[in-house]
């Protein structure tokens, strides 16, 4: 997946392999039986997202998190998280209808959560795009949400600043705006009637959106900081101003040196670990973000002034329209998700000194680098977000049974990059990445050492740019090997060797035409690196295969790559030599399955994930879980999926 290429095809596979499916030198029993394989799901998270609901609730033990945006437009799901992992949880269809950025609030004491406003944008059944502004009231009692009528509401908006006034016993909104208008009033709910306070000449915010409140509950004062004012066209003016209300007005706090810059979009929540009012993210624009738009920085009010914390340790990333919420089974502060140029999806807590991230998975994508030094490990890098048009810049590595983020020195982003390991090292070479405002053809390689963070560039003798390309690690003869993708017009037909040291071209007398996507293998029975299908200029997608034992390639005749002839999709070697084919797409069909080839003869392994594009399985010794994957409908649905899969063999097979 990734953007389409001038033939309207989907973008070009960064997969090419999964290195050897076990200790690349291993032996292969001929004469053992391979166990029959079928799936199980092991793992989900949620999709990536922003202007989402998420907060605290303690009969659970679990952040809740609720509806959101995604690229692909609004969310209607329910999540928790337990600080294990992730739990989906069913919502009826007709409960908490989705929507972003609402105004939200929490009475913790009384056990209730309340959501006022927030807009619904996308596509009708019909084509249609619509945005509709909301003014419904809903509260979250713990069996599922319900809409509150009452007379006199607030009108709709979206933008809001909700927070629940413990000290007086109400729900209190500020704010937002509607068809690009601005509001500055203030409003509570006492659970039966909606009144209008600081109405007339009293003290009060300018009208804006995107402002953010919360509640001291040792000051029993509600702090209201930031927003962005309209200005000409719709640009944001970002505000920087403080105030309090304290049940009967608003007081501006002024005279603050330092103060957070202006911004919209943040977090503001009361710390309890600290005993302070927290404000973390947000951006200076509205969305979509301009690079640099989000901040990364964390502020603390206590009453008189505000401080900026500088916690030691690995920090979150810049974002806006995230959350936070304190989990008092385990004495944290959990943000999850938000925004910077795409949506997030990673877990990140505080303990009132210092971040950790708990993320289970890196953001879902598709169109990135992964490879295997041997079982049970993996790395991976870079990709393309469906449909947000951005590329990825991140390294991870799978070891332990889950991911650890990668810190350091990286390459720049990109996908159909090509990654492999040589012997322990990772080499990367190519893909598709940005300059200024274009896509352009990557030809910079990088290697990792085992056991560190940076990457090193290498820049001397490369082959020329290409993106989708194949390339394999041959421990027999401990070369890397480079086959052919794509180059500015054109696939291309040629071998490149790295020993580790240096490139050299090879020339063959016979070789497999020109193409891309396609994969290079390593086959534990031939002990020789195996090339797969790919896609050649004519949009013809060639089901062969092809050998090269480090000097020359040979067709193998009689033998196809798949059941189906596809591209996007992951090929493998299992530990018993049989080639593993799962998922892609064929020009006209998305696959979900897995092709298993023993000798000339294919299997198939359904029912297990939906049809994806540019999927990958992890071999764990014995068993294959599946990583990522993009689904589509190739006209305006793409969609990035975050479950995980597990072939294994199944009971007596």
């Amino acid at each position: 997946m990734g953007p389409l290429d001038a033939g309207g095809q989907p973008g070009d596979s960064g997969l090419p392999d999964a290195g050897a499916p076990a200790d690349a030198g291993e032996s292969v029993d001929a004469g053992a039986t391979p166990p029959t394989l079928g799936w199980r799901k092991v793992d989900e998270a949620p999709p990536s997202r922003s202007t989402h609901v998420a907060f605290y609730w303690p009969p659970a033990k679990s952040v809740l998190v609720f509806s959101g945006n995604h690229v692909t437009g609004p969310i209607h799901d329910a999540w928790a998280w337990d600080g294990r992992g992730w739990q989906s949880r069913p919502l009826a269809t007709d409960e908490y209808p989705e929507r972003k950025n609402p105004g939200v609030a929490v009475d913790a004491a009384g056990g209730r959560v309340f959501v006022f406003g927030g807009t619904w944008s996308g596509y009708t059944s019909t084509g249609q795009y619509l945005v509709r502004v909301m003014n419904d009231l809903q509260v979250f009692d713990g069996t599922g949400w319900k809409k509150v009528d009452a007379a006199g509401a607030p009108a709709a908006r979206g933008g809001d600043a909700a927070v629940y006034d413990a000290a007086r016993g109400k729900l209190m909104v500020f704010g937002g705006s509607d068809s690009g208008v601005a509001f500055d009033d203030t409003w509570t709910f006492d659970g039966t009637t909606w009144a209008q306070v600081a109405t007339g000449t009293a003290a009060h915010p300018s009208a804006r959106v995107n402002a953010r409140m919360a509640y001291d509950p040792e000051r029993q004062r509600v702090v209201l900081f930031s927003g962005q004012g309209i200005g000409a066209g719709g640009a944001p003016v970002n505000l920087d101003d403080t105030w309090e209300w304290d049940g009967t007005a608003w007081h501006e706090m002024t005279g603050l040196t330092p103060r957070p810059e202006g911004r919209g979009m943040h977090v503001l929540q009361w710390d309890p670990l600290r005993h302070k009012v927290m404000l973390v993210g947000g951006a200076r624009h509205f969305p979509p973000l301009p690079s640099g738009s989000a901040f990364a920085d964390q502020w603390e009010w206590d009453g008189t002034q505000w401080a900026q914390l500088r916690p030691p340790g690995a920090l979150p990333p810049a974002r806006t329209a995230t959350t936070l919420a304190f989990a008092a089974d385990r004495n944290v502060m959990v943000m999850y998700g938000g925004f910077d140029e795409v949506d997030l999806a990673d877990v990140w807590e505080w303990d009132g000194q210092q971040w950790a991230e708990r993320t289970t998975l890196p953001v879902p994508r598709s169109d990135f680098a992964f490879a295997q030094p041997r079982a049970a490990e993996g790395l991976l890098f870079g990709g393309y977000f469906a449909g947000g048009g951005s590329y990825a810049g991140d390294t991870w590595r799978f070891k332990d049974g889950g991911w650890r983020r990668v810190t350091g020195v990286a390459p720049p982003p990109r996908s159909a990059a090509v990654l492999a390991f040589h012997g322990d090292d990772a080499v990367l070479f190519g893909g598709m990445g940005k300059q200024g405002s274009s896509n352009v053809l990557r030809g910079d390689m990088w290697t990792l050492k085992a056991g560190e963070s940076d990457w090193r560039q290498v820049t001397s003798g490369l082959p020329p740019a290409r993106r989708s390309a194949a390339m394999g690690y041959d421990p027999e003869r401990g070369l890397t090997v480079l086959f052919g993708g794509r180059g500015v017009s054109a696939g291309m037909a040629d071998t490149w060797v790295w020993d580790g040291t240096s490139w050299a071209a090879v020339a063959t007398a016979v070789a497999p035409p020109a193409r891309w996507a396609a994969r290079l293998v390593f086959d534990p029975k031939r002990r020789q690196l195996v090339l797969a299908g790919g896609q050649l200029d004519d949009r013809s997608l060639p089901n062969d295969t092809w050998a090269f034992d480090g000097t020359k390639w040979s067709k193998l005749e009689g033998l196809t790559a798949a059941p189906v002839a596809r591209i996007f999709g992951g090929t493998v070697f299992d530990a018993f030599g049989r080639l593993l084919a799962w998922g892609g797409y064929d020009g006209t069909n998305l696959y979900g399955d897995v092709g298993v080839r023993e000798g000339a003869s294919w299997a198939q392994v359904d029912s297990g994930p939906s049809p994806r594009l540019d999927g990958a399985l992890i071999d764990l010794g014995g068993t294959w879980r599946t990583l990522f994957g993009a689904e589509t409908d190739f006209t305006s649905r793409w969609e990035d999926r975050a479950d995980t899969w597990e072939l294994a063999p199944t009971p007596g097979g």
